[in-house]
This record gives C-alpha cells, structure tokens and sequence, in this order.
C-alpha cells in the first residue's frame, strides 16, 4: 500500500495528531482522515469544532507525508 494509501486509511485514533484535530475528527464521526478530505478546507472551517490549531495540525499531517495535494479546492 502506498504511503498516501496508508495515511488516508490510518484509523483516525491512530494518527499522530494534537487532541483538537483528534477530538474534532472523533466528534464529526470521521473514521480516517481520507473521509475528512472530502471536504474542502473551507467547508471544514464552517463546521462548529474546526478551529485554525486543527487546520494547522492537519496541514502539517499533509506536509510530514507529502499529502498537501489531497487538499479539496473551495468550490
């Protein structure tokens, strides 16, 4: 499985994130974080718990596995 696979498919308390992008993503029953970037970040950022400390855990989430092009554009 590729490493883009594999991220995308990580169970989501397996992730290496803070408790703010844990607690968000365990609170809109996202189970991994490939079911969160169906969501563009401006949608994720009108959702009540979406805060900017989990924009800037998740970009950094991107950025360490090279994952910044999963990204949806806003609509």
């Amino acid at each position: 499985m590729s490493s883009e696979l594999k991220i995308l498919n990580t169970p989501a308390e397996e992730l290496t994130v803070t408790g703010d992008l844990s607690g968000y993503m365990q609170e809109m029953d996202f189970n991994n974080l490939g079911e969160m970037l169906e969501f563009s970040i401006a949608d994720l950022l009108k959702t009540p718990g979406f805060t900017y400390r989990c924009l800037q855990d998740l970009l950094q989430l991107l950025h360490e596995n090279d994952c910044e092009h999963l990204l949806k554009p806003a609509d």
